[in-house]
């Protein structure tokens, strides 16, 4: 549950198109108890989900990597206790959307469903397309190209393409940005 001081802060964010979906994105119900093996890579998150992990945790462990956009360094996820997510409620649009990572493949975003993780195969009904719309909502406001640098410089080590169980386009056909 979000704790109350998080009403006003939601509001707050609003008008910056938070993507902020939890609850209806969480794969507890199909993990297989593995704790936390896709909590270990550089993970990406922009400011607004920085923000609202600290004033959570009051614990800030985010290196920043362009403007609007933070990581966690690899290894175990800082905000991972016990084996469990202690930001569950608030968790980045990258944890949200996992076991699919969003990759651009020839110039076109993708969401890749990555075989590392034990759930991939046993997604609940409507999880790819909840993925996917959440990945519209995310990328409707950033550049692809500008995730496309990121992974190159940071997740190229992260996941084995050969591993990769299914794809699915983000967009139907790419999508018109008013600047650019």
């Amino acid at each position: 549950m979000i704790p109350k001081a998080f009403n006003e802060f939601d509001e707050a964010y609003t008008s910056r198109r938070v993507v902020f979906h939890p609850k209806e994105m969480s794969l507890i119900t199909v993990c297989t108890d593995c704790r936390g093996k896709c909590c270990i890579g550089r993970t990406m998150v922009a400011a607004e989900e920085r923000d609202r992990i600290i004033a959570l945790t009051g614990q800030d462990y985010f290196v920043p990597w362009a403007k609007g956009l933070f990581y966690l360094e690899r290894g175990p996820c800082p905000y991972l206790k016990n084996g469990l997510c202690s930001v569950q409620e608030i968790k980045p649009y990258v944890c949200q959307i996992f076991p699919f990572v969003p990759r651009v493949d020839e110039g076109e975003l993708w969401l890749f469903c990555v075989g590392e993780c034990d759930a991939a195969s046993r997604l609940p009904l409507g999880f790819t397309e909840k993925a996917r719309r959440l990945s519209q909502e995310f990328f409707g406001i950033r550049h692809p190209k500008d995730y496309a640098e990121y992974w190159n410089q940071n997740k190229g080590a992260d996941f084995d393409d050969a591993c990769t169980v299914f794809k699915v386009p983000v967009f139907d056909s790419k999508p018109e940005r008013a600047n650019g």
